[in-house]
């Protein structure tokens, strides 16, 4: 449980810092990283506890080097995912990836539509992955301009952290209620 609100201090901070630098320091991901590794030790021994955090902090890495490399998350995402994986265990990462990808595009499309640039940013995208896959390279997708359109990651897996502990919350409220 003290993992989970270490977790929860550290992804606050670093939405913070995303949201007015749009950036997230690495002091914050490494302090995140030593924890991790701090509580692993704490929890499972020396030898197997710096193993598990080995696992649990490099796979989201190995994972969202792709989707760094084509410019869909940054580097600070990547690493914080990694510090969060690291602090409370690989078993919620998949998940809190997965469901921040699916927040990020529905906030992503639903600020596409509200802008009216849909169809364009659209085309653009698709034109690039042609050119990647022709081309047989993996190169980052340059957006039109520094706009506007900027969705920060971080807000999106804030949300992921939190929505399956809310989820889950509600659910025992109302599996508990007499009718």
């Amino acid at each position: 449980m003290i993992a989970e609100y270490m977790a929860s201090g550290l992804l606050a901070a670093g939405v913070m810092t995303d949201l007015l630098r749009r950036r997230v320091p690495n002091q914050l991901v490494l302090l995140g990283l030593i924890t991790g590794c701090y509580l692993c030790i704490c929890r499972d021994g020396i030898p197997m506890g710096i193993s598990l955090f080995l696992k649990d902090a490099f796979w989201p890495t190995l994972l969202l080097f792709p989707f760094y490399l084509l410019g869909a998350i940054g580097a600070g995402d990547v690493k914080l995912i990694s510090a969060l994986s690291a602090m409370t265990g690989g078993y919620r990462s998949r998940d809190l990836i997965l469901i921040s990808f699916l927040i990020g595009a529905i906030l992503a499309l639903i600020r596409l539509i509200k802008e009216r640039q849909l169809f364009f940013r659209s085309g653009r995208v698709l034109a690039h992955l042609v050119h990647c896959i022709l081309s047989r390279k993996i190169s980052k997708y340059e957006p039109c301009k520094e706009s506007e359109l900027y969705v920060p990651f971080t807000v999106c897996i804030w949300i992921a952290y939190f929505l399956p502990n809310f989820w889950r919350g509600q659910f025992e409220k109302r599996k508990h209620c007499r009718l």
